[in-house]
This record gives C-alpha cells, structure tokens and sequence, in this order.
C-alpha cells in the first residue's frame, strides 16, 4: 500500500479540470499536468449537464440525482411542456475542449502517473509527434487528440493537418503535436484510444452513407454505445456523414414491442402519451403491416419498421404513401442495406455503427 500510495504522490498538484489556473514554474520549462484524486461522475459530463440546466431552469429546482432515484429528469408530472434540445443541435458547433475534458480525465485517472516515462526523462525536455494513418478510412477526433497533450502540458501546441470528416489513406499525416516528452509519452495510448475508435465509428458510417447514395434514405445510430462514451460515439457518426437517432430516453417517445404488448396496444400506449401533452416527437415501432396499419390510424411522428423483410417494407411504403417518415432497423448489413433503401423508406438506423466497432488504425510517432 505504501508503495502505491508513493507512486501517486506526484498527482497531488493537478486542480480540477476546468480551472484555467495552470501556473508555470519560474524556469519556464513546462509542467506536466497530472489529475489529482477520481474524476466525478456523470454529473461532471456537459454533455448531460446541459440538459439537466435547461431542465432545472425551467422546474425551478435542482435535479434529484440521488443513489435511491433514477438519474433522470424531474418534470415528467411537474412541467409537460419542456422543450429539451434534440441531437443535431446539441452536436452543432463541434465539440470543444471543455465537452470532451471529462472523458480525458477519467482515462488519465486509469493510467497515470507514467513512471517509465518520468524516471527516464526531465520534465524540461521537448519533443515532437505526429498522428500518422496505417489505414484507409475517415478521420475523426482532433480535439479529443489535442485536449489530451493539453491536459497534460499547458505549453504544448497542436497543428492539425486534415480536419474531422476526412478521408485518410495509409502513411497520411492528421496532425503534429509539440509538447514536453513525458507529456507525448504519457498521453499517447490515451488520445490514440479515443481517435482510434471515432475514427473507425466514422468510417463505418461513411460506407453504409456510400451504400445508400442516390436513394432518399439516410443513416442514422442508435443508442448502442459505450457507457459514458454517448457523446463522443454519435460525434463520430455525424463525421462519418450519419445522422443521430435519440440522445436518451427524454428526448423522443419511442414506443417499442415490449411497451406495446405491456400497453395492451399501439393505441393505447400513443393515448397514454399524447394525455401527457409533452412537446417530443413519437416514434412507433412496428413488427407486421396489421401493426403498421394501426400505427397510420394514430400518426406518430415516425414508424419504424423492426426486421421486416424487403418485400413487406416496399409493401409498408406503398400503404404510407409518404404521409409519415419509415425508418427501417435490424439485421441491417453493407449486403443488405442497398436493398433496404431502395423499397423508399427514409430512414435506416444501425447499432453497429457504435457496438460493434473496428478501430482505424492510427500510429503516433514521436521524434
């Protein structure tokens, strides 16, 4: 215990992430910025505290986030007409050092102090690193490479080369960093984590974006993603050319199976909602054209067509006749999904694209 407890002491002099207060040493030479302590949780996420701000303004209270409730937003009786920011105003502009400084902490908070790389190196020595792809794909991450080294390094600098979005082919340089060498050495694995797996979520995006070109469908994620990680994987998606399905569970009525079957039936759940008189959109999944027919009677906002084959979807199309929105969802793959868009839904959503991710190969090389 005591050994361990030696290992960390040189984390004692990190504040709070969101303190801009990192004070230089007389000498000039460049400190290397270490986290103190655990990084909060969820609560210290913006991606979540926007909501719950808007949320508490308007409620006039704070939000029980206690261990005996659910975290959860606490309007549902109180205020029915709240307007809570959907997806793709809430990823617009891109994402800034202080939304992904949370998600760098809790990794550094795993990983350091990096004792290889401080008993070999002085803190005064400089280095020079560059971002280079092993692989064909689409890039996607500068900030979350960028914030890492600037956590660590206050004095480092950061000059991308392609910008979030692009497309990368072997031996393509993304972007250079210069910092002090254990702030390079110390942060590698933790921004090549993070890129790595954006990347490969915005590449994957790309093809089945691809796939679809000259149909009226677009592609859209789910909320299969990593605990923790929502905010960064559905960034990644809207880099790859996707768009976002729900953030959460509070920002659209999704009426699945197991609801319905609860509910007694599509009817009855989408009256039990509608007497809420909330502001979100409604979403019906359907499992047969008897289930669709009735969800037309209701028009929702969307109807979601749940593993259907091609011929009942062109079929589930031809009965809407464009009145509402179809998206179709499961069993979805690059061989399938020409098909699917081609029957005229608008609307095609992939949990792969985020559970089931291959990383882009990316190196970090350091001079």
């Amino acid at each position: 215990m005591a050994g361990g407890e030696a290992g960390r002491a040189p984390l004692a002099h990190l504040n709070d992430i969101r303190s801009e207060r990192r004070e230089q040493p007389p000498d000039g030479r460049s400190r290397v910025f270490r986290p103190r302590g655990r990084v909060r949780c969820c609560s210290q996420l913006l991606s979540f505290d926007r909501f719950y701000e808007a949320i508490s303004s308007a409620c006039n209270q704070s939000p029980d986030i206690s261990p005996s409730k659910p975290v959860r937003p606490q309007l549902v009786n109180e205020l029915p007409m709240v307007n809570i920011p959907l997806m793709p105003e809430f990823l617009s502009p891109p994402l800034s050092r202080d939304d992904v400084a949370p998600f760098i902490l809790r990794a550094f908070a795993e990983d350091l102090p990096d004792i290889t790389s401080e008993a070999i190196f002085d803190p005064a020595q400089r280095g020079r690193a560059r971002f280079i792809a092993k692989a064909e794909g689409v890039f996607c991450g500068l900030i979350l490479a960028e914030t890492t080294f600037a956590l660590l390094d206050a004095t480092s600098s950061f000059r991308p080369v392609i910008s979030d979005g692009d497309p990368v082919k072997p031996r393509d340089v993304i972007a250079e960093v210069e910092a002090s060498v254990i702030a390079l050495l110390s942060g590698e694995r933790t921004a090549l984590n993070f890129v790595q797996r954006a990347s490969g979520i915005a590449t994957a995006t790309r093809r089945y974006v691809d796939a679809v070109a000259g149909t009226r469908a677009k592609i859209y994620d789910t909320r299969k993603t990593v605990p923790g990680l929502r905010l960064l994987d559905k960034f990644a998606v809207r880099c790859g050319g996707g768009e976002n399905h729900r953030f959460g569970l509070h920002d659209m009525f999704l009426v699945k199976n197991n609801h319905i079957d609860a509910a007694g039936s599509i009817t009855a759940a989408l009256e039990r909602i509608r007497a809420k008189r909330m502001t979100q959109q409604i979403m019906v999944e359907v499992r047969d054209l008897g289930e669709l027919d009735e969800a037309l009677s209701q028009a929702p906002d969307f109807i979601l067509l749940d593993n259907m084959s091609i011929e009942t979807m062109a079929e589930a199309v031809r009965r809407t006749g464009g009145r509402i929105p179809l998206e179709a969802s499961g069993g979805v793959t690059l061989q399938t999904i020409r098909a699917i868009a081609e029957t005229g839904v608008e609307r095609i959503s992939l949990g792969s694209l985020t559970h089931s991710v291959t990383g882009l190969d990316i190196s970090m090389r350091v001079e």
